[in-house]
């Protein structure tokens, strides 16, 4: 398994595990209708979009197995309006880690865990103190994936309308030092 940068000719390939990984983990939680009109070539102007214009402290990673991009994970600045800090990267900034996915069959193998590994040490790298994410509220398997890896709830959560539905997630946080 090779975690490196995302290079703008992956985009292709991070789209494919975006959506596939969704039509996973998500079925149950979101509409069926919605999930299976996900494609590929759906997400890919979004991630042409983001691949092209990457620069410090934005990062995205692959995670490589054989012959093809197997996860990815995006991370960055904290989105989050209430944190403090936001916009002044330094001890009181948070990162966020935007997304991490791993395809179905190589989840439990690693790539999961060396991604958030990569992560948080460009977090660290870039001068957050501590970093954030968010997680679907009924996502049992991420949210002890996160614990086992020394996230805790931190007691927020919002609400997010997608594919017609009403979502509710939990942020986590992590210190990074």
């Amino acid at each position: 398994m090779i975690i490196r940068s995302a290079r703008p000719e992956d985009a292709a390939a991070i789209a494919a595990v975006h959506v596939r990984t969704w039509q996973h983990t998500y079925r149950g939680h979101m509409p069926d209708a919605f999930l299976d009109v996900l494609t590929p070539e759906g997400r890919l102007p979004f991630w042409n979009r983001m691949l092209a214009g990457m620069v410090s402290p934005w990062a995205t990673f692959v995670a490589e197995h054989g012959t093809g991009i197997v996860g990815f994970c995006s991370v960055g600045p904290s989105r989050e309006p209430d944190m403090p800090g936001v916009g002044n990267p330094g001890p009181s900034e948070p990162g966020e880690v935007y997304s991490i996915y791993v395809l179905p069959e190589q989840q439990g193998k690693g790539a999961g865990r060396m991604l958030l590994d990569v992560a948080c040490a460009t977090l660290c790298e870039c001068c957050f103190s501590d970093a954030i994410l968010w997680v679907l509220a009924g996502n049992a398997p991420a949210i002890a994936f996160y614990e086992r890896m020394g996230w805790q709830a931190d007691g927020a959560t919002r609400s997010e309308e997608i594919g017609g539905v009403t979502i509710e997630e939990v942020r986590y946080r992590r210190s990074l030092s």
